[in-house]
């Protein structure tokens, strides 16, 4: 009985820090991808800046805190700029589809994306 304990525990502490690395590279791959986005400012929305304020935060935290906590710092970084991306191509895909789409009674294909999902 004991030494498939210790296997079971071995394997979930296995696939614990499996999990907890690919989170940390989709995190990294995520900061990359939105260094390279301006936001709709015209100024890059430093999201590095968030993820080391997240660090220093979650320094007494365990390691699975300090991932979420970045997590949730790179969505709501990224908010802003899918928003604007989203609503300018609703606004073109308005455009391209003329008037009928305008006089439409369907409330919500006469707002932007954005008001539609919050």
């Amino acid at each position: 009985q004991e030494p498939a304990v210790t296997k079971v525990t071995q394997a979930y502490s296995s696939l614990a820090e499996s999990a907890a690395a690919t989170l940390g590279s989709i995190l990294e791959a995520h900061e990359v991808l939105l260094a390279r986005v301006k936001a709709p400012s015209g100024s890059a929305d430093g999201p590095s800046t968030s993820s080391r304020q997240a660090e220093a935060v979650g320094q007494k935290r365990p390691r699975s805190e300090q991932l979420w906590s970045q997590l949730s710092a790179q969505y709501d970084a990224l908010a802003p700029v899918r928003d604007s991306a989203l609503d300018k191509w609703h606004s073109r895909t308005i455009l391209s589809s003329g008037s009928a789409a305008l006089r439409s009674t369907l409330r919500a294909l006469n707002q932007s994306i954005s008001a539609q999902v919050s």
